[in-house]
């Protein structure tokens, strides 16, 4: 491999100003909540820190910042930015697949991802000040391909560093000390099989306290075959994931999650990480990550919210059952009880997290969790401390406080001299060069004899420790975790069964006990039955981590003996280990036989202990033991046999759909549905009678198993859904517009958003649903009357004349509703079409009108007239029907591009549509009219600012703009963005507009980071208040300051964290959700504000 040594910052070597400032200290820039901890400051800034996404702490105190040139340049694609892609994201289902769909689009190619690389930056600081000075390009130029995602988390560990990198998990070595990695390697790749959001990468990185590599994914998915040629495939869902350091024994840990970027373990081997927020009305949740677990998520649960117009159900609105179940929630009476809840909600968006431990920050703070909750704002950013304590066989949350305000944290390490480093992403969404290195300190703490031994003991290395054995019970989990790894290298096996049999804390006990288990992973020394001597053991910490490890080994009867004995144990949380051992390791008939026991004692009291008793028995097949629960008197059983077959996919669920207890049928309706059991489906289908009992969740998978299976009496049932008086009236238009796509059902599922391959089919409905829909047509209103009249016109059903005309001439009645008697008159005598275009003279409504002045269009002589007509007329409708028409027609394309010539005279509420006609004529003479509004796409913004459909706009600000994420409006939505209530009486439509397509150009006050530099070096960092003529008044975490423009040598931003929505959306749909941010409007009276 050839080095790079892309920039060496050696200060010695650059003397210049702005290098030589770097070896010096700058202040903090956030607000420290303790004031304990009373030493802080900045210490390494760009250049020796740019485009960072997170770093990693070395041994000697090296920082290895990770960095992603590759999304600075655009490399790196969003699915919402990559609108063309959104269909085939969905149905990926390998990497190769997505990079054949990147390297497709014509705009782009392959040339266009490999232009950079994402890589590895190591600084050093060379004098000891404190302030890094140095800076080598560690590893760089292999991380360059289309399959490339973000490099986001590196670990340093035994000389080497692992790095994830879509689709790859690195090793890199620098054999030479020059300070590049020389070798390298791929442990395992087939990570990143869908696009997804960006940051839903590969990351977390960490090494565990049992010698293994564990590290997390995003809900870009994955499809990784192991070494030893197992595939693992979930190519949608967030996970947690574990190795040996080989690579070797992969194994998805915990799976179900959505993006969690970072894990941590406790002192007890106990893994949690915090999941972000899917921007659909739902929080961010601390997760115990319970081996075998699954948290639910699915990244198709945001298709309806953020991606419907793109996919292939884009009729079929709704919520997705993880906000319509309360899925995101710990405990809701909506869930359903095959997954496992969240321990806590939090707002926003969790990125790093480092677990502290030992005796350098203060004693409340021990065995406590920190969380950068990323917003891209200062002002809306903080680091959290989280504290979890057990509680029966799972945790919960007792402590979630800001420790850090007023800094874009994006990741937080605890170094190994006890200082909390903290990066500083520097405001936005997108990597930068503003980014920095700082830290806090608590002295009390760093200055402690423990403290200082813990920084030389991991500089010098543990080879060098002449007893490591006496560091067992040392304050700091790092260095008992490494002491361990040590006496393993050495074969130490006496010292640690001394430490496991002897030790005088369970901590020091812990450590021989895991460094035990390592041994014996590595097939050198059997020592699994001493570990199983322990598992009668006082302390119950001891024996949850023996059950723990006997799933890690080879399968033996008296090892299965002593789990299913661990079932009955005192500790609900021995219990909990022993049962995901038994389902990795059990053989006999017994075991099941004890995990039923344990699921029946345990009577649903614990969710976490039937949530993984249910997982064992699924990974044991155990499918008999389900179906022989059938007739049981017991619910709970009957409730766990309907989770193991739904993780079987049994089509023996459908028994349980008519269970006498309504939880349970709930339960085997979703598991049919959910895993779509299409053998299962009639009986969600005979549910169709008994349909408005059920729950909205439940009811729209009963009214779509009917889409799937697409027989005649599943088109009768749809019919009699939809003229159900007493259900929800979207629910009755969904069962129609169902109906509408008989023939080819939706590629993507209209409860789940899953890709499921469909085929096209007689779109017949048969005798009695045509029956049933006339009936319909007579009870129906509003738009189940438009679509049923829809449905009649496409299924040439022919209904009296006279009936539908008399529906035209409705003044009273809706003008969609007249509009579709109009469509299924004309469909069912072409002849119509020329009658009735005489009602048009006669028709007031501007929508009908416009709809009888497209069929005038094609029968009339005198077109001429009618145009003239229809401009005098400056009705938007007519305006709007005739611009579409005449872009069809050759004949009249040189009227259009007078009529763009003359578009100034036209109503403001029209312009864009005769742009969007004339852009769609695309010949040489459209291109050339249209002029410098192609070339600069940005003007066509312009014809946004009128005519907007407020519903429309509303819909998308709630949906797939995600606004609601950050705004609230109406007391519902985040907190990271102002309050948007009244906005309009503030900003006029030309500023609500720019808000959209430049965020940084007005920003409220409280919002934007500015940093400014002065011509000394120093940086000052924090919200712009106010700009005045000499100078600019900041308001750090600390205090508000003024800074003289004549001494400024330099200055970046005021940067807004909201990214450029406008940029992911059509015109008409900026239009439309202008329209709706105008409706926001007080009952003060308006005055001009920022925004």
């Amino acid at each position: 491999m050839i080095k790079h040594f892309y920039r060496l910052a050696l200060f010695a070597l650059a003397p210049s100003m702005a290098f030589s400032q770097e070896t010096k200290m700058q202040e903090f820039t956030g607000k420290i909540a303790d004031s304990q901890f009373s030493k802080s400051g900045k210490i390494a800034t760009h250049p020796l820190v740019e485009f960072m996404t997170s770093f990693g702490i070395g041994a000697k105190g090296e920082l290895y910042i990770v960095e992603s040139p590759r999304q600075k340049h655009g490399q790196i694609l969003d699915i919402r930015g990559a609108r063309q892609f959104t269909q085939q994201d969905f149905k990926n289902q390998s990497v190769d697949e997505r990079v054949q769909m990147m390297e497709s689009d014509p705009k782009t190619g392959k040339s266009y991802f490999t232009r950079n690389s994402e890589r590895i930056a190591k600084l050093i600081d060379t004098n000891g000040d404190g302030v890094y000075d140095k800076r080598t390009e560690f590893a760089d130029g292999m991380m360059g391909n289309t399959a490339d995602g973000v490099a986001f988390s590196a670990i340093e560990h035994d000389g080497s560093v692992y790095l994830t990198c879509i689709p790859n998990l690195w090793k890199f070595t620098d054999t030479t000390g020059d300070g590049i990695a020389d070798k390298s390697e791929i442990l395992l790749t087939g990570f990143g099989v869908k696009l997804s959001m960006f940051g839903h990468d590969m990351h977390g990185i960490i090494m565990g306290p049992d010698g293994r590599l564990y590290w997390s994914i995003g809900d870009r998915g994955y499809n990784v075959t192991s070494k030893e040629g197992k595939n693992f495939s979930e190519p949608s869902r967030g996970a947690i994931f574990r190795c040996e350091l080989d690579g070797s024994n992969f194994e998805v840990f915990h799976h179900g999650l959505r993006n969690p970027q970072e894990i941590a373990f406790d002192k007890h081997g106990n893994i949690f990480t915090f999941d972000n927020t899917g921007d659909i009305g739902d929080r961010a949740r601390a997760v115990y990550a319970v081996e075998s677990g699954d948290s639910g998520w699915y990244m198709e649960h945001q298709g309806l919210h953020q991606y419907r117009a793109s996919l292939d159900h884009a009729e079929f609105d709704g919520k997705s059952p993880w906000i319509e179940d309360e899925m995101f929630k710990p405990s809701s009476s909506k869930q359903g009880k095959w997954h496992l809840p969240p321990l806590s909600n939090f707002h926003s968006g969790p990125s790093g997290i480092t677990h502290l431990t030992g005796e350098a920050i203060p004693e409340e703070w021990r065995n406590s969790f920190l969380v950068s909750n990323f917003r891209a704002s200062t002002a809306r950013s903080n680091i959290l401390r989280f504290k979890f304590e057990e509680s029966g066989a799972g945790f919960k949350t007792i402590h979630d406080q800001p420790v850090v305000s007023q800094l874009v944290a994006s990741d937080v390490n605890f170094g190994y001299d006890g200082k909390i480093y903290i990066a500083d992403f520097g405001g936005g969404w997108s990597v930068n060069d503003r980014g920095s290195i700082q830290f806090i300190e608590y002295p009390q703490g760093t200055s402690k004899a423990s403290v200082q031994e813990t920084q030389k003991l991991f500089a010098n290395g543990f080879d060098k420790v002449a007893m490591p054995e006496k560091l067992l019970s040392h304050p700091d989990m790092r260095v008992r975790q490494y002491a361990q790894f040590e006496l393993v290298k050495r074969g130490k096996i006496d010292l640690l069964k001394q430490a496991l049999k002897n030790g005088t804390t369970t901590l020091e006990r812990l450590h021989g006990l895991w460094g035990f288990a390592q041994i014996q992973r590595s097939n050198k020394i059997q020592t699994n039955d001493f570990i199983a001597s322990f598992a009668k053991d006082s302390d119950a910490i001891i024996r949850q981590n023996v059950c723990r490890s006997l799933g890690d080994f080879t399968s033996s009867e008296a090892h299965e003996k002593i789990l299913i004995s661990a079932l009955s144990d005192s500790s609900p949380r021995v219990q909990l280990k022993a049962a995901i051992a038994l389902g990795k390791v059990a053989k006999s008939p017994e075991a099941k036989t004890a995990l039923w026991s344990l699921i029946q004692k345990n009577n649903g009291t614990e969710h976490i202990l039937r949530h993984v008793a249910v997982r064992a028995l699924a990974r044991l097949n155990d499918s008999a033991g389900a179906k022989a629960q059938i007739n049981s008197t017991s619910i709970e059983l009957r409730l766990a046999a309907v989770l193991i077959l739904r993780e079987l996919k049994d089509p023996a669920l459908s028994s349980f759909v008519k269970d006498k207890d309504s939880g349970v049928k709930a339960e085997a309706i979703r598991a049919i549905y959910d895993k779509h059991i299409l053998e299962a489906m009639p009986a969600l289908a005979s549910e169709s009678a008994n349909i408005s009992q059920y729950p909205i969740a439940i009811q729209r998978r009963i009214l779509f198993a009917n889409l799937w299976l697409g027989l005649e009496d599943n088109a009768l049932n749809l019919i009699k859904i939809a003229d159900t008086s007493q259900l929800d009236k979207k629910l009755k238009e969904h069962a129609v517009k169902a109906l509408l796509r008989w023939n080819k059902a939706p590629e993507n599922d209209p409860v789940f958003s899953i890709y499921r391959p469909t085929k096209a089919r007689s779109s017949e409905l048969g005798a009695d649903a045509k029956n049933a829909l006339s009936s319909l047509l007579q009870n129906a209103e509003g738009n189940t009357l438009t679509l049923a009249l829809e449905l009649a016109q496409k299924i040439k059903l022919k209904l009296p004349a006279d009936t539908l005309i008399a529906q035209i001439n409705n003044k009273k009645a809706p003008s969609d509703i007249r509009i579709s008697a109009i469509n299924t008159l004309v469909n069912q005598d072409v002849a119509y079409e020329n009658n009735l275009a005489e009602f048009y003279s006669k028709v007031k409504d501007p929508e009908v009108k416009a709809r009888l002045l497209e069929l005038k269009l094609k029968h009339s002589k005198d077109k001429a007239s009618l145009i003239a007509d229809a401009e005098k007329s400056k009705s938007t409708p007519l305006l709007r029907a005739l611009f579409a028409e005449l872009a069809k027609d050759s004949a009249f394309h040189d009227k259009l591009y007078t009529l763009w010539t003359q578009r100034e005279s036209l109503s403001p509420e029209v312009q864009l549509d005769l742009f969007q006609s004339i852009k769609s004529i695309n010949s040489p003479q459209s291109i050339k009219t249209l002029g410098d509004y192609l070339t600069t796409p940005d003007k066509a913004y312009d014809f946004t600012l009128h005519g907007g459909d407020e519903t429309k706009g509303k819909i998308i600000f709630e949906g797939q703009g995600a606004c609601l994420q950050c705004h609230k409006v109406n007391r519902k939505g985040g907190m990271q963005g102002p309050v948007l209530d009244g906005i309009a009486s503030h900003l006029n439509p030309q500023e609500l507009m720019e808000s959209l397509i430049y965020p940084n150009k007005l920003i409220a006050e409280g919002f934007g980071t500015f940093i400014v530099t002065d011509k000394k070096g120093n940086m000052t960092s924090g919200v712009l208040k106010k700009e005045h003529k000499k100078f600019y008044e900041i308001k750090t975490a600390i205090k508000t300051v003024k800074i003289q423009k004549d001494n400024v040598a330099s200055k970046q931003g005021p940067s807004s964290g909201m990214p450029p929505i406008a940029r992911a959306l059509k015109h008409k749909e900026v239009r439309d959700l202008v329209a709706y941010l105008e409706s926001l409007k007080d009952k003060k009276k308006k005055k001009k504000s920022a925004h």
